[in-house]
């Protein structure tokens, strides 16, 4: 098993205060190959003990990520892939695409949204941000 470096447990801790302190949008910034992705896996554990009833979404920018973000959590996440017809919301975690959800009629709930990559943050990533917070 992985153990988080003490720069990672920083991060999360900076997060969870963050959110302690009611602030609604955090942006965590991490240099490449500092284990962006298993930092937020680990948030979400932290989270999922403090909050069980947390419904969240994972949100990577290409369907091609959505296999390797699965493959970071220990546990069974859901899957949101419209292309290939894959709508799994009975988890506590899902994995979704911008695309599948961006073009989604409604969203489904959630009270905690990660995007993966958002420094390619695009007009697609502020609205469909925007309907979540509706």
């Amino acid at each position: 098993m992985k153990k988080l470096r003490p720069y990672q447990k920083q991060c999360i801790d900076n997060v969870l205060q963050a959110l302690r302190n009611k602030e609604d949008k955090v942006y965590l910034k991490v240099a490449t190959a500092g284990g962006k992705t298993f930092i937020a896996v680990e948030l979400i554990n932290e989270l999922l003990k403090i909050k069980p009833d947390l419904k969240a979404f994972f949100i990577v920018p290409k369907n091609i990520l959505i296999k390797q973000t699965v493959e970071s959590f220990n546990y069974k996440v859901g899957i949101y892939n419209a292309g290939a017809g894959i709508k799994e919301l009975h988890h506590p975690i899902t994995i979704a695409s911008v695309q599948s959800l961006a073009n989604a009629k409604e969203l489904p709930e959630a009270n905690l949204i990660i995007f993966d990559e958002c420094h390619r943050v695009k007009k697609s990533h502020v609205d469909l941000y925007e309907r979540f917070k509706a």
